[in-house]
């Protein structure tokens, strides 16, 4: 178990890092585009395989018992996920998407008909991906020093939350947004 949980730790880390990559350049071509959903894709990837993982290996047969937390702490945490949500959709927004094809042949399927599907998807999960990741590190260590019941459980239901309620939501606009016939202007010779 413990090598199962440093490597969520790890893809934890990884997916923040990814996440972070959006913040550090200015304007971005398609190909950075596609590159940059490409790499996110792999990351969410990953972590979602390893959130499904740890919570099989977890598993508990009680109901779950956690300490509520106080309206202080869960105010913070929104503001502070708001505000991020906020910040990274101003940051895509500024991404060349008129070179992006929103239409598939699944976006019927999907409800990703649109840019603004895109947008709308991205904008709620990875954010909130990227907060649930901090206090799924915090649960890992938890775990790790006193690995009874309440942390057991507190990790379970991290890692059950983070990936049927985000994951699972935004994986095939990723897919999506990092396939290179959903970019027009994406290959030029600098590509080769």
């Amino acid at each position: 178990m413990s090598e199962q949980l440093d490597k969520l730790v790890e893809h934890l880390t990884n997916y923040r890092a990814t996440m972070d990559r959006l913040f550090s350049g200015d304007s971005v071509t398609p190909c950075e585009c596609r590159r940059y959903f490409f790499d996110l894709l792999v990351s969410v990837a990953n972590l979602y395989a390893n959130t499904i993982s740890a919570a099989e290996e977890l598993r508990v047969s009680s109901t779950p018992s956690h300490a509520p937390k106080t309206d202080q702490d869960a105010k913070i945490e929104s503001i502070a996920e708001d505000a991020l949500r906020r910040r990274f959709r101003e940051r895509l927004q500024s991404f060349p998407w008129s070179s992006f094809e929103a239409e598939n042949a699944f976006s019927v399927f999907t409800g990703l008909n649109t840019t603004e599907d895109y947008l709308r998807r991205f904008s709620l999960h990875l954010p909130e991906i990227y907060t649930e990741s901090l206090r799924l590190e915090q649960d890992v260590h938890a775990f790790a020093k006193y690995s009874d019941g309440r942390s057991r459980a507190d990790l379970l239901v991290g890692l059950q939350h983070v990936s049927r309620n985000h994951i699972s939501f935004v994986i095939q606009a990723l897919e999506w947004a990092a396939d290179l016939d959903s970019w027009n202007d994406y290959l030029d010779e600098s590509d080769y």
